[in-house]
């Protein structure tokens, strides 16, 4: 970055690919962008906040929306330095696509606790004495 200071990346994306064809390809592909961010940005340790899709009975998951889900999930167990937010609770629009104001402020408000949670990490792991 030639100007500012990343300090985190917010993601909210995933239902492009929920069909058969992208949904078993995916984990691997953001795990991939992932960690091309933080090399190309040379951000190591920036948290990657990962933000559910919304569930909405008007418009109930796939199995392969469920499968991109998971991947959000696991990466944020297995990956250092990413957060996964829950949608659960939420509710859409009348289009059942997009969240509704109260929704977006709650979840915006669940994303700044991860991003508090990850950051935090991170500045921990980069403090510690190294052997």
């Amino acid at each position: 970055m030639r100007d500012g200071i990343l300090k985190g990346v917010l993601w909210h994306q995933g239902e492009s690919d929920c069909n058969p064809e992208s949904a078993p390809k995916y984990k691997e592909k953001l795990k991939l962008l992932i960690d091309r961010f933080r090399t190309d940005l040379n951000a190591a340790s920036v948290p990657f906040i990962i933000g559910q899709l919304g569930r909405f009975s008007g418009s109930p998951w796939t199995e392969s929306h469920e499968v991109v889900n998971e991947a959000h999930a696991s990466l944020a167990r297995e990956m250092a330095w990413v957060g996964f937010v829950s949608s659960e609770g939420l509710t859409s629009n009348p289009d059942n696509i997009h969240f509704d104001a109260g929704s977006l402020r709650e979840f915006g408000r669940r994303y700044a606790e991860a991003y508090l949670e990850c950051a935090g990490n991170a500045a921990a792991d980069v403090q510690k004495p190294r052997r």
